[in-house]
């Protein structure tokens, strides 16, 4: 329960709510003898939806991120594993197509088996349950477990881990899977995501060779179109904020 309690304030959060919910405050103290807190709550909120929703901020705030890890340079051999972790899914049961991994969870999972197929013998370990409280009884591993079958990939070189609801309870399900005399990993995650991952996996007695995927920023470029709003700006910002405010999340936790 408090599992989805802690989700769902993160959601409320994140723009678009967050901005949303400054204004809609800011509206209520208008009504009341607070007028003039209601106005620069109001225009408080307006601003902030405006900025989150352009490209400019939403790559200033992730490149950071994506840049804390450099690309995998394919120099990793005495390795135990390949970590892939799961990044959503498609319930597509009502089209009859069952559940499919979301688009970054196929793109990791492609540059997983880039790399698996350039070592030979080590494993994947597909690392993902479901964190999503709308449809909690779907397995985001499992389907990509499926996705890498279908890949080409030998069922005996697959490794599924499908009860995790979060990144960090994912560590120590992975950690049981492969025993105590197996630490050293590649981990495969979207570049926005891996500076979290990484923590969190040394801080469970990994050796992690980062090996990111899925960039999402591009060169920043001052111009008309880097200024108008539109719901990539507001994508790339939403998800850089989730970000950092779960590392904050984690770190004042532990």
């Amino acid at each position: 329960m408090l599992f989805y309690i802690v989700k769902t304030l993160f959601w409320l959060a994140l723009p678009p709510s967050g901005p949303f919910l400054i204004i809609l405050s800011g509206y209520i103290f208008t009504k009341s003898r607070f007028k003039k807190t209601g106005h620069i709550l109001m225009i408080s909120g307006f601003v902030t939806f405006y900025l989150f929703s352009i490209s400019l901020v939403g790559d200033l705030l992730c490149i950071p991120l994506e840049k804390e890890h450099p690309p995998y340079q394919d120099s990793a051999r005495d390795v135990d594993g390949i970590v892939v972790l799961t990044a959503g899914l498609q319930d597509l049961s009502h089209l009859g197509l069952g559940t499919k991994p979301g688009g970054a969870s196929i793109l990791r999972l492609n540059h997983g088996i880039e790399i698996y197929r350039n070592l030979k013998g080590v494993p994947i370990i597909i690392c993902g349950g479901n964190g999503d409280p709308a449809n909690p009884h779907l397995s985001e591993g499992r389907a990509l477990w499926h996705a890498a079958i279908s890949l080409g990939v030998p069922e005996k070189d697959l490794i599924l881990e499908d009860k995790s609801k979060t990144t960090y309870e994912g560590v120590y399900k992975v950690k049981a899977l492969m025993g105590k005399d197996r630490r050293r990993i590649i981990l495969v995650t979207s570049a926005m995501h891996m500076p979290r991952s990484v923590d969190f996996y040394r801080q469970g007695g990994f050796y992690v060779i980062p090996a990111p995927t899925h960039y999402i920023t591009q060169k920043i470029k001052i111009n008309a179109a880097s200024l108008m709003p539109s719901l990539g700006g507001l994508s790339l910002s939403s998800t850089a904020i989730s970000e950092y405010l779960l590392r904050m999340y984690y770190y004042f936790k532990s």
